[in-house]
Parts: C-alpha cells; structure tokens; sequence
C-alpha cells in the first residue's frame, strides 16, 4: 500500500543535501544511498559512512504508519534543486518514489532497505555546549593542514582540546602546524580527542542551531540540536606535544601589516620556479625585506615596514612562499606577529581577532 506525504521543499532539499555529504562516494556500497523514515508525523534520515554519520528530523504535519524507503541522494538533491514549489509531494510504493510539485512529476527507483546496516545505539557522555559557527570556523581553519597520507594516524585529523572554557583546535603536516583558540561559555569536564579530517570537513558544511550540544564515547564524538545531529568517528592515539615548539613572548619577534605582509609576499613569488622566499629582517632601519630567486638567475625583491620589535638583531630565514600565503589569507587582523629564534629553527606567526588567537608554526627552508 502506497504511503503520500507533503513536505516543505527546502527543508527537504537541505537535508538531502547534508545526507549526501555523508553517504560513502563508493557508487556500489550500500552506503552511498540514504535512509528515510517516517513515523508519525516525522522524517528522519540517515546517512553514514565509515568516519561519519547524519541524522536529521523534519516535521511533516500529518500521522502516517511507519515506512521507509532507501535511495540514492545525489539523485534526489538534482531532482530536489529544480523544484519551484513551496511544498513537494512524495508517494512511496514497495519499489519505488513519485515526487511531484506544481506540474512537474518524476518516479525514482528505490533500493531494498534491508541492506542497509542497521543502527547500533551507544550512550556517549555529555561534555559542553559550543557556539556551533565558532566551531565551524575552528574546522576551517585547521582542516587545509593535516596530512591525510601519512602513515601515523595521529598525523591525519584535528586535535581538539575543551579546557577552562577554551576550545583548541590543532593540526600538522609536519612542515607547518595550525594552533587556533576560542572561547567557549561551560564545559561539564575538560576533555581532548582527534577528529578525522573527514569530520571536521562535514562540520564546515553542515548548518546547524547556535548551540550544539557535544557528546563523546571511546570511538566517536556527535554534535546534537533539536532537530540535527551529526557524529564523526575519534582517531585513537596520542597528539605530538605541539606546545613544546610554540615560540613564547621572550623570543624574538617583529610585528607587520597583514595585508603588506600577504601583497609582498605574493608579488616577490611571481618569479619563483619553486615555493621558496627569503625574509630578511633589518631591525636598524625598521624593515623586513622579501625576496626571491629563480634557476634563472632572476631576482624580485621588496620592502615592508616593521611596526614593533623585541629584537636587535638582523636575520634572514627562507620559507615557502605558499605556505606563508595560505595562512595569511586565511585571517582577517590588521596585525601580525613573527616570532624567530634562528634561520634554521621553527618560526611563529601569531594573530588575534576578536573570537580566535592563531599560532601557526612553520619549518625553514635549510638546503
């Protein structure tokens, strides 16, 4: 017996959309299609994968008896996009979905639902309540930098730390390391564990509710409002001890104009046959130079002014130049801080706006 139910297209179609960022991109797992259940007068549906799963509830507005249908929702997202209706008609049959809104009618075929994995519920503990677009911001920041190669595990996701109300979000590829610093109003308990890149690249693209509850068992960690939850599976292992090379207020340091800082650097690269610059600081006449070289033998070189230093002494350190680029584009303050202890040491470079404090860490070049 078919089962008909009206829905609000958007709400729908940003569902689906969520869905399909979690469903497995295997076209032949059973995992790349979605899961959707109605009871009552709701929606609920699942999408998983390996490292990460979401559920989602819409409200229907009407009693209907339990059904479910599994399908495949790229497909459903292309059909759903096009829709120009305020509301969209679903009929669900044994084998197959007619959606119709205004004149427009289509059936889709639909997988047998008793393939797909059945849910197995574990109790996960509360540990805070985050500021969602704080977090989403934290994820942006440090998913560019993990190496998703490397061959210890650790090395693959983000480190979050929850402590003394501050949330922590570190990652490394082990040439550059991203530190990034929020304030976040209660915790029930300090708490630090690794999220999969994969999970947190779901959190950049998901909307949720301001306030999102966090929870954490041994394997994984959900994020939950009222009506969305989303969970990512936790990398066992323990993160590098990255404070230890953070550089402090007693090293040396400089201060320069970001958007002068990030220009400079873009010009003087323009050459380069490889991602190499050379920074040289002169503190006597209150300039940092740039400069590049390329197998050519051609040379671009350019001055910015040094606002506030702690140093007497000149120095030059080469770094890659796209590296740099990709950290400085990706905040927004006036200042920033360029902390060094030698040409051949880590250097820092530290900002703060008004939600976050970045360190980020960055290997010289030597050779």
């Amino acid at each position: 017996m078919s089962k008909r139910i009206e829905i609000n297209t958007k709400q729908l179609k940003d569902a689906i959309q969520t869905s399909s960022f979690t469903a497995s991109k295997e076209r032949d797992n059973i995992l790349s299609n979605t899961l959707i259940e109605i009871e009552n007068d709701t929606m609920k549906i699942l999408s998983k994968n390996p490292t990460t799963k979401s559920i989602q509830m819409i409200k229907i507005g009407e009693n209907l008896e339990k059904c479910s249908i599994l399908v495949n929702p790229n497909t459903l997202f292309n059909i759903l996009k096009e829709l120009e209706g305020e509301t969209t008609q679903i009929t669900i049959d044994e084998n197959k979905a007619t959606i119709k809104n205004k004149n427009f009618k289509t059936t889709i075929k639909t997988i047998n639902k008793e393939l797909y994995p059945q849910e197995q519920a574990t109790e996960k503990e509360s540990i805070c309540t985050l500021n969602f677009n704080k977090l989403k911001h934290l994820m942006k920041s440090t998913i560019p930098y993990p190496d998703k190669n490397d061959i210890s595990r650790e090395y693959t996701g983000i480190f979050i730390e929850i402590k003394d109300n501050k949330l922590k979000a570190t990652s490394t590829d082990h040439f550059r390391l991203i530190n990034v610093i929020t304030d976040i109003e209660s915790t029930q308990k300090d708490e630090q564990f690794i999220i999969e890149n994969d999970g947190g690249n779901l959190i950049t693209k998901v909307d949720m509710e301001n306030e999102v509850n966090l929870y954490k068992d041994s394997n994984s960690i959900e994020l939950k409002d009222s009506e969305k939850s989303i969970e990512s599976k936790i990398i066992k292992g323990d993160f590098p001890n990255y404070e230890a090379i953070l550089l402090k207020e007693e090293d040396s340091y400089i201060t320069v104009n970001r958007d002068e800082f990030l220009s400079s650097t873009r010009r003087v690269s323009i050459i380069g046959t490889q991602d190499e610059i050379e920074i040289k600081t002169n503190i006597q006449n209150k300039e940092m130079e740039i400069t590049s070289q390329n197998s050519e033998g051609e040379e671009s070189t350019d001055k910015i002014n040094i606002n506030k230093t702690n140093s007497e002494n000149n120095i030059s350190i080469k770094l890659n130049s796209k590296f740099l680029m990709n950290f400085l584009s990706q905040i927004t303050t006036d200042d920033v801080y360029f902390y060094y202890r030698s040409a051949e040491e880590p250097i820092m470079l530290k900002a703060q706006d008004d939600n976050c404090i970045y360190n980020y860490i960055m290997t010289p070049i030597t050779q």
